[in-house]
C-alpha cells in the first residue's frame, strides 16, 4: 500500500516544546493530535486510510512517558514506513535551563520527577530515564 499521507510524529522530553509544536504544525494545516498512545498510532492510521477526507497532512505528539513507548514506537515506526506511509520525526530536546524556567513558570511538577522534587532534580530525572532523555530508545528515536 502507497500512502499519499505524510505523516510528522513529535516527540522529545516533557517541557521541550512539543504541544508548541503542534500547535503550529495545526496552524500549518496539518491535522494534529496530541498524546497518541504508541498502541493507537497503526489502527488511528487504518481508520484515516478508510476516511481519508482530504486529510494528507497528519501530525502526532507522542510522549516519552508512556510506559509502551521505548519499545514499541522504534518498531510501529519501521512498520509503517514498510506499509508505504512517508513518516518524519521531530525529537525535541531543551538546554536542563529551560525545562527548570518551564516548570516552574506552569507551576507543575516534572511527570518523571520524584514527589516534591525541585525542578532542578526534574530536568535531571528526565535526561537521565532511558524513555526520555538518553539510552538506546531515545537514540533511535532521534536518528530517524
Amino acid at each position: 500500500m502507497e500512502s499519499k499521507l505524510k505523516l510528522i510524529v513529535v516527540t522529545g522530553l516533557s517541557g521541550s516544546g512539543k504541544s508548541t509544536a503542534i500547535h503550529v504544525l495545526e496552524d500549518l494545516g496539518f491535522y494534529c493530535v496530541d498524546n497518541l498512545p504508541v498502541a493507537l498510532i497503526q489502527r488511528f492510521l487504518e481508520l484515516w486510510d478508510r476516511a481519508a477526507e482530504g486529510i494528507d497532512r497528519v501530525a502526532l505528539g507522542i510522549d516519552l512517558r508512556e510506559r509502551t513507548m521505548a519499545e514499541e514506537l522504534p518498531r510501529v515506526l519501521d512498520e509503517l514506513q514498510g506499509s508505504g506511509y512517508s513518516i518524519q520525526v521531530v525529537f525535541l530536546d531543551a538546554a536542563d535551563e529551560i525545562l527548570v524556567r518551564r516548570f516552574s513558570e506552569t507551576r507543575r511538577p516534572h511527570p518523571l520527577a520524584p514527589t516534591g522534587a525541585p525542578a532542578e532534580a526534574s530536568a535531571s530525572s528526565a535526561r537521565s530515564s532511558p524513555r526520555c532523555g538518553s539510552g538506546p530508545t531515545a537514540s533511535s528515536i532521534r536518528a530517524r
